[in-house]
């Protein structure tokens, strides 16, 4: 999903940076400013939901939009979304 997220982008004329997981995204925020986040549900290591969660509460990325991913689709996952 990252690498046709990367492809959709770059084909759109957008420049993009991946990560793996939750840590990896953490590092990147940390070294530099993005305009949006684009967040998996489901990842390896913290759920995309509780990454979005942190993101959120920090109030130098606060502002910064998020779009969260998901594959899933109960009344659960699209209400904690």
């Amino acid at each position: 999903v990252r690498r046709q997220l990367a492809v959709a982008l770059h084909r759109m004329g957008v420049d993009s940076e991946g990560a793996g997981n939750a840590q990896q995204a953490r590092e990147c925020l940390a070294a530099r400013r993005y305009e949006l986040a684009f967040v998996d549900v489901v990842m390896p290591d913290v759920d995309g939901f509780r990454l979005t969660r942190e993101l959120k509460r920090d109030p130098a990325l606060r502002a910064m939009p998020v779009v969260i991913l998901t594959s899933r689709s109960s009344p659960i996952d699209l209400a904690r979304g």
